[in-house]
């Protein structure tokens, strides 16, 4: 997603314009789940902008950036524009494994592992 921004002003340091806090894309078919920008693909500041700012456009509107616990970019008054990455990352099911299979397994596992390091054949019943 690119984004452009312009402010007529020639200020420095906290006052500089072109200020993002997060980028959110909604109504994503496939993601019912809002997702955030992720990535910085490119950007360019404007009068006195400060580069250190422009990861604070990552993640979520309530997580505070890396550039002095911030919410927003500083990118900078005039022309700036900064290039965002989305990415979803995929919540996986967790499987459920009974108890009494879990120790069957574990105690397979460590029977095979003994067999396959000592002469004798052990088996530990847990």
């Amino acid at each position: 997603m690119d984004i452009h921004c312009f402010r007529a002003n020639h200020l420095s340091g906290d006052a500089v314009g072109n200020n993002s806090a997060a980028v959110r894309l909604d109504g994503v078919l496939e993601h019912p789940e809002d997702i955030w920008a992720s990535r910085i693909i490119n950007y360019t500041l404007g009068y006195n902008g400060i580069e250190a700012s422009i990861n604070n456009a990552l993640g979520p509107d309530t997580q505070l950036g890396p550039y002095q616990d911030r919410l927003a970019t500083l990118l900078g008054d005039q022309s700036s524009d900064m290039t965002l990455g989305f990415t979803r990352v995929p919540k996986l099911p967790v499987p459920e494994v009974p108890f009494g299979t879990l120790l069957a397994l574990l105690s397979m596992t460590f029977a095979l592992v003994s067999y396959a390091g000592f002469k004798h054949f052990r088996k530990i019943v847990l």
